[in-house]
């Protein structure tokens, strides 16, 4: 993930995205990464979501209200998040991450610690985003939920072990 996300640079061979090779583009206008630490600003969820920029996506307070965090766009979220639960974390970096309008979002066991609800809800949000490629980094191996996704690569050790394809009728 990390080659992918231009954080290591590959020691042979090449990455391609769209037909473009990753060392000639910013990648940060393609892929978001959120990772198991989320940092939160002692700021309101809107200034968490739109990093203080103020311009946000025309679909922003759709997903608002789809994420259930319309009350949390207006109060101060504390220093570190210590006002929200991780729940409400992951869908302040989720918004985040919609808000920069990259096709890619890569989440690296930021469902991890989750109660099964906030993870199923979230979970649904994200495979319900259309055009939006969604990677996500997990050691749950419980065969319900990964058989949500698309495709399942497991690794061992830095290795692809296994490929599953899910067909969805």
């Amino acid at each position: 993930m990390k080659l992918l996300l231009g954080m290591l640079k590959p020691k042979s061979g090449e990455i391609f995205y769209d037909e473009k090779n990753i060392k000639d583009i910013d990648i940060s206008k393609i892929a978001t990464y959120i990772s198991q630490d989320i940092f939160i600003y002692n700021a309101s969820g809107m200034d968490n979501v739109t990093l203080f920029d103020y311009k946000h996506k025309k679909d922003l307070d759709y997903y608002i209200d789809l994420l259930k965090v319309r009350e949390l766009m207006e109060r101060n979220l504390g220093e570190l998040g210590r006002n929200i639960s991780g729940g409400e974390k992951n869908r302040i970096a989720i918004l985040r991450a919609l808000n920069m309008e990259t096709k890619i979002i890569v989440l690296d066991e930021s469902l991890a610690n989750l109660d099964e609800l906030n993870k199923k809800e979230i979970t649904d949000f994200l495979l319900g985003l259309k055009d939006i490629m969604i990677i996500l980094i997990t050691h749950d191996y419980d065969e319900d939920y990964l058989n949500k996704f698309d495709e399942i690569i497991k690794m061992e050790k830095g290795k692809v072990k296994e490929i599953k394809k899910n067909m969805k009728i």
